[in-house]
């Protein structure tokens, strides 16, 4: 009977809330939802595993190309989706920036139609989310990276170890523009706890330069992983 009640106040909360605050599709902004049916059709998950995720070069796999293996840590990278794709942006922005946990969910949505296996290396991965640091993380309410790497988790059924911390605060990339670091020059961020996993599949919302996912990776060889690659949501600026 509590559940019942419980339930009935939250539709009559919602439904008073919709009557004066109404709701429109991140997307199209067509009144009614959060992310309306058509969008969410609409939305593409094109999976990007075929280039360098440092200078874009045509690698076959997302493995790092020749050339930069030579300066760089991250041994590849797949990502699900273009983050200039406008729903796939607006999801992750709200999500993050507006702490609006539904948008997590249709995230979760979007990763579900992807079998993501068969775009990584056939290795025995350990997940490791790239943590954002503490104050940040208490700020929004929540890590965006341990909700991925839960979820990713439980589609492959790859076990998660939580043990990279973020040690210093910086900007968010996303939201650096010009000011975007470079790879090399957030080396130092992350540190690592215990033994670090020898196959590491690092886990992150968004690949912009890789500066952040290189520099964890860099600390995760340092600690004794053979080989890191990420993944994440989205790619781009």
């Amino acid at each position: 009977m509590a559940v019942l009640e419980t339930k009935k106040i939250f539709q009559i909360t919602k439904a008073a809330l919709d009557a004066v605050f109404p709701e429109f599709c991140i997307r199209c902004e067509k009144e009614g939802e959060l992310l309306c049916g058509q969008c969410r059709l609409q939305i593409q998950t094109k999976v990007l595993h075929e280039r360098c995720p440092f200078c874009e070069r045509i690698t076959s796999t997302g493995s790092v190309c020749r050339r930069c293996t030579r300066f760089e840590s991250l041994d590849g990278a797949v990502a699900l989706a273009q983050y200039a794709e406008l729903g796939v942006r607006r999801l992750l922005r709200n999500w993050k920036y507006a702490s609006d946990v539904r948008c997590g969910s249709e995230i979760e949505k979007l990763i579900r139609r992807v079998l993501v296996n068969n775009y990584l290396p056939d290795l025995p991965w350990v997940i490791v989310p790239a943590s954002l640091h503490r104050a940040r993380a208490r700020q929004r309410g929540f890590d965006q990276a341990h909700e991925l790497a839960d979820i990713i988790a439980k589609q492959t059924e790859w076990p998660i170890m939580d043990c990279l911390v973020r040690s210093k605060r910086t900007v968010p990339q996303a939201r650096a523009g010009q000011n975007r670091a470079q790879v090399g020059q957030l080396r130092g961020i992350y540190r690592v706890t215990g033994q670090a996993p020898e196959y590491v599949l690092l886990i992150d919302d968004v690949l912009t330069t890789g500066a952040t996912l290189d520099a964890a990776a860099h600390e995760l060889k340092q600690a004794g992983s053979e080989c890191v690659w990420a993944l994440t949501m989205a790619r781009g600026t």
